[in-house]
């Protein structure tokens, strides 16, 4: 977001890129909608020697068009994507899970019988919304563990085809309202299946959540482990600021939790969430 596109050939016709392309013609005087192939637009290249021939990045990867937007071209064969998070499951073969901006969670295989490539067929979609992360329980590929923005973590069954919401109760609120509320999930919130028992799952709010079967109860196993600031958790209208980023657990012990923060916060716990040590405080006294 926030590009600004000149037409080489056209010094008074400006373009800048957002959720939508914003466009002038008289340079800048006056604005209205520009060229448009689906939302949210990172890139724009205008052909110096034919202002019609544009190419155009967006959530849904590469438009094409040759006559200014008023037809478009999408490549699929280009293997184009925002992956904002992957996985894999212990099948043999084994297969990859992706989440992808604007485009939901998929699934593909890691490789194929005989000498064709993977294709764009191959691949199965496994969630809707911004997909984000993807955790397959490794000891029955079976049960899936996906989530879309702001925490809407689902379990899917890979057998039946069928997905249930299990978002902790406590964060049913939509991040575009109440920015006052104690419970906060990242835009791409961590999802960990424990290494000592894979019906045991954690996700991260601003809490740690944990439940012990597959989502359908959760615990908040922690207080607030990152910095709470009033101030930095005001700063954004349509985001959630002050959130866990990434979760894990000791594959050696039980119980001990390394959680990360965006605000800067490494917090550790040896005893399953009973106490808890900020680590980055103790790097800054050494």
């Amino acid at each position: 977001y926030g590009q600004i596109r000149i037409d080489p050939n056209d010094e008074k016709r400006i373009h800048v890129i957002s959720r939508s392309i914003q466009e002038s013609t008289d340079g800048g005087k006056s604005w209205g909608l520009g060229l448009m192939y689906e939302s949210d637009y990172h890139a724009l290249w205008i052909d110096p020697r034919d202002s019609g021939h544009v190419l155009l990045g967006n959530d849904h990867g590469l438009a094409i068009s040759y006559d200014d937007g008023k037809n478009w071209y999408h490549p699929d064969n280009l293997p184009l994507a925002q992956l904002n998070a992957i996985g894999v499951d212990m099948d043999y073969p084994y297969n990859v899970y992706g989440g992808t901006q604007d485009n939901g969670s998929w699934k593909g295989p890691s490789t194929k019988k005989g000498s064709s490539p993977i294709r764009f067929e191959d691949w199965e979609e496994v969630g809707g919304g911004d997909g984000s992360y993807n955790q397959v329980d490794p000891t029955d590929s079976r049960w899936l563990y996906n989530e879309s923005q702001w925490g809407n973590i689902q379990r899917r069954d890979q057998k039946t085809g069928r997905s249930k919401r299990i978002r902790y109760k406590g964060g049913e609120l939509s991040a575009y309202i109440a920015k006052d509320r104690s419970l906060r999930f990242n835009w791409n919130s961590p999802i960990l299946i424990s290494p000592h028992n894979s019906n045991v799952i954690y996700h991260g709010a601003n809490i740690l959540l944990r439940s012990d079967f597959r989502g359908e109860q959760w615990t908040e196993v922690s207080p607030d482990l990152t910095t709470n600031d009033p101030v930095k958790i005001g700063e954004f209208e349509n985001a959630n600021y002050c959130t866990i980023t990434t979760i894990d657990e000791s594959p050696v012990m039980k119980g001990v939790f390394w959680v990360g923060t965006d605000d800067g916060n490494v917090q550790l716990t040896r005893d399953g969430g009973k106490t808890w040590v900020k680590l980055n405080d103790r790097i800054t006294d050494n």
